[in-house]
């Protein structure tokens, strides 16, 4: 009678591209935090949430939408998906972007403030938060919102990467007796605000710059895929402004295979000997 056991040999690298049937998402996740699965590329990702609205009254301006970078990042053959918050509309907070896992938290909604020292509406929390507004004729104040995005971001299999998600509190009143407002805050840097002051946002890989906090008393719209919060209205009776909508951007060097197909029409580039693509609106990509 054959008795069981066996030789123990060496450990075998695991190559993606040669496995047949299924491997749950645990073994999956061991193999690749132990360097023995064959990922692909390694890519920069940036994704942006969409930016707070501004609020009306005099309100404070919106907070700029989730901010996150990460750097090499990897990911094995398959399709993945691309979502792209919008910006918040009428006294709206932003929407969330992701990939795999890895979410922007959509910016602040901004205080909405009422006349004649009426209490109005505080700021929402957010990826950054909306800003804090002044009771007008009266020293009451609205507080700003807070940050609600993580500095550490978490993918689908569990891998974390430390401090690369960034956000800030929406910048509070400091005036009173008066029409001061502070700003939203922002991706990079945020900053209590007043009159048309903002938090000011981050500059990414790609040489763009993100996820600014709207200016109270500005009128001024977030701005298409920017991330940035909607200004605030020096107008009683007037609503604030919509945030910006946000931006997925996928990086690796150019030595490696382009995707093998994309739907959402994100922007190919060539540049610096690495291919990039830029997603203006939710979408997926393929990865052979």
């Amino acid at each position: 009678m054959r008795k069981r056991g066996g030789r123990i040999g060496p450990r075998q690298t695991i190559n993606a591209l040669a496995l047949s049937g299924f491997w749950d998402l645990t073994t999956v996740q061991q193999e690749v935090g132990a360097g023995n699965w064959n990922s692909g590329p390694p890519m920069s990702v940036l994704i942006i949430a969409g930016g707070g609205a501004g609020g009306g009254g005099a309100g404070g301006g919106g907070g700029g939408g989730g901010y996150i970078e990460v750097s090499n990042f990897a990911l094995i053959p398959g399709t993945y998906t691309v979502t792209v918050g919008a910006g918040g509309g009428y006294y709206s907070s932003g929407s969330n972007s992701s990939l795999y896992g890895m979410t922007a938290v959509g910016g602040g909604r901004a205080s909405q403030v009422m006349f004649n020292g009426a209490a109005g509406t505080a700021a929402d929390a957010g990826g950054s938060g909306g800003g804090g507004g002044q009771y007008y004729g009266s020293s009451g104040s609205l507080s700003g919102g807070a940050s609600t995005q993580p500095s550490t971001t978490t993918d689908t299999l569990g891998r974390t990467y430390a401090n690369t998600g960034f956000g800030n509190r929406g910048g509070n009143v400091f005036n009173t007796l008066d029409r001061h407002r502070s700003g939203g805050g922002a991706g990079g840097a945020g900053s209590d605000g007043d009159w048309t002051v903002n938090g000011p946002g981050k500059t990414a890989f790609n040489g763009g710059t993100y996820a600014a906090g709207g200016g109270s008393g500005t009128y001024a719209a977030g701005g298409a895929n920017t991330g940035n919060g909607g200004g605030g209205v020096w107008n009683f009776g007037s609503n604030g402004v919509g945030g910006g909508s946000g931006i997925v951007v996928i990086q690796y060097p150019n030595t490696f295979s382009t995707f093998s197909s994309t739907t959402g029409s994100p922007t190919y580039e060539n540049t610096g000997g690495f291919h990039r693509y830029t997603y203006a609106a939710t979408g997926t990509f393929t990865l052979t």
